[in-house]
């Protein structure tokens, strides 16, 4: 654990999913040590999980001063209202999309936060993801388009370039902003790693798929298997650097899942290392229980027994979680199954065009091929001005 009683006191806090008794007497024990409030903030802030905050110290609130207490409920008033008019805009969009006979699922954000936590006020999220079937891409980006959001990235390449074929590292996800609201969309219809064998993957979330509901209003949802699944690439594509997507794939795994079916599945997507090592980076922060049969597996595959251990040390270095946010070093070691596909991918990351590129200077599309040559060039200048 963190050395410091302020970063002590938030990592406890998601402790507190699987050990809530003794999670809750440290926490406690911390208090009473008048740590540094503020900074308890700030770090709870950065990962994610004030909600968490502000439960607990309100079980502890003769041991917290009453203007920190009254800051933390203040923000999470505003936030869980911010929360409303997110689920709102969802529910605008997945209209949208079902009218025009699109096939997309809401999944993180309010989905999570309803499914784990039971309140879409006890989850932060700062946008609204939505996975559309490969067929669908660019009639849903034409939707959003309809809606009055702006495509944010790439914004001068054809989409149909990016969906069909695109030269540039893209992973499948366009991301839009409408100035109206300021929600940002995430729009997704591939997952990194382009080697693995994923084919007829959103078809299988499509059948698999179940319902939520949000605010009243039903949505389409992933299975409870293929949800954790994809929180686990997720966050170990990002070296689980943030507290709440731990929380999330805790609470989630201690839930009525087939652990069986989450570890059949990663594998056939290419995504068994990933999620091993995000089920053993819960169980060691949020110290939930594992099946012994997960926990053989675990130790069994040194990418993600060494993997989880060395995250777990960079959270007890720097428990912001900055050092631990690897990608694309993540992508290639431990989101592929196999050496191989590690090795291309890694090939991939190192001569693909990056969107940094294409901001750097505009080419037309029958000149995208010198983006090529464009990237050590740019590096180079890079590195004679450093």
């Amino acid at each position: 654990m963190p050395t410091t009683p302020e970063a002590d006191f938030v990592f406890n806090l998601v402790r507190q999913v699987g050990n809530p008794d003794q999670a809750e007497e440290r926490l406690r024990e911390i208090a009473h040590t008048d740590p540094d409030w503020s900074d308890v903030l700030t770090l709870a802030g950065g990962h994610g999980i004030v909600p968490l905050l502000n439960e607990s110290i309100s079980e502890i609130e003769e041991l917290v001063p009453r203007e920190y207490a009254q800051t933390v409920q203040n923000r999470c008033r505003s936030r869980a209202l911010k929360n409303i008019r997110y689920v709102e805009r969802l529910h605008d969009l997945n209209d949208a999309f079902r009218e025009n006979q699109i096939q997309v699922i809401p999944y993180k954000g309010p989905v999570v936060a309803e499914v784990a936590y039971g309140s879409i006020s006890r989850r932060w999220f700062s946008d609204l993801d939505f996975l559309v079937i490969e067929e669908d891409p660019l009639d849903a980006h034409g939707v959003l388009q309809d809606q009055g959001y702006k495509q944010t990235e790439f914004a001068g390449i054809p989409p149909s370039q990016l969906v069909n074929g695109s030269i540039f590292q893209w992973e499948g996800e366009f991301h839009f902003l409408n100035e109206r609201d300021a929600i940002p969309i995430d729009l997704r219809h591939q997952f990194v790693g382009k080697y693995r064998n994923g084919e007829g993957l959103f078809s299988d979330l499509w059948e698999r798929r179940t319902s939520v509901s949000l605010a009243g209003e039903s949505v389409p949802a992933l299975s409870p298997e293929d949800r954790v699944v994809l929180l686990l690439a997720h966050g170990t594509k990002h070296g689980w650097c943030r507290l709440s997507w731990v929380c999330d794939v805790a609470l989630l795994l201690q839930q009525d899942v087939q652990w069986n079916d989450i570890i059949d599945r990663a594998a056939q997507y290419g995504w068994k290392t990933a999620a091993l090592l995000g089920i053993a980076v819960a169980a060691e922060l949020a110290e939930i229980d594992v099946p012994r049969s997960v926990r053989r597996q675990i130790s069994a595959d040194p990418r993600a027994n060494i993997g989880s251990a060395i995250l777990c040390a960079l959270f007890s270095a720097d428990p912001t979680g900055d050092r631990l946010d690897l990608d694309p070093l993540t992508i290639i070691l431990l989101l592929n199954n196999t050496p191989r596909d590690s090795l291309r991918e890694a090939f991939n990351k190192a001569v693909s065009p990056w969107p940094s590129d294409y901001q750097w200077i505009s080419l037309p599309q029958k000149l995208y091929p010198l983006y090529y040559l464009v990237r050590p060039l740019r590096i180079l200048l890079h590195k004679i001005k450093k």
